[in-house]
């Protein structure tokens, strides 16, 4: 089972009591990374992705922009985080912006 790790805020802002930012972006990093191995796994599970060979070697692209798709994917398997939004997607492709699918996570 992946641990999330929670970013320590502190109690009130400028307290100096939370994280550093380095130490924020790290856990923040280091819980992305863990989504993203996650859904490959989840996604590798699936018959209609079981075929599929990367050729980048377990690197998988990934973008975190204030936006929703909007460009082609450069490959399969891509992954685009839309952060205003807090809403993911998975390339299906690499022709079209609309080949970008969004996760849909069940509560």
């Amino acid at each position: 089972m992946t641990v999330l790790r929670s970013v320590d805020l502190g109690s009130k802002p400028d307290d100096g009591q939370g994280d550093t930012l380095r130490i924020a972006f790290e856990k923040v990093n280091g819980n992305f990374d863990a989504v993203v191995e996650l859904l490959l796994e989840r996604m590798m599970e699936h018959p209609a992705f079981a075929p599929i060979l990367h050729d980048h070697a377990g690197y998988v692209p990934r973008f975190v922009m204030d936006r929703a798709p909007d460009v082609p994917s450069p490959v399969f398997g891509a992954i685009w985080v839309d952060v205003p939004r807090n809403e993911i997607y998975l390339a299906t492709g690499t022709e079209t912006a609309d080949q970008w699918r969004r996760i849909a996570f069940a509560e």
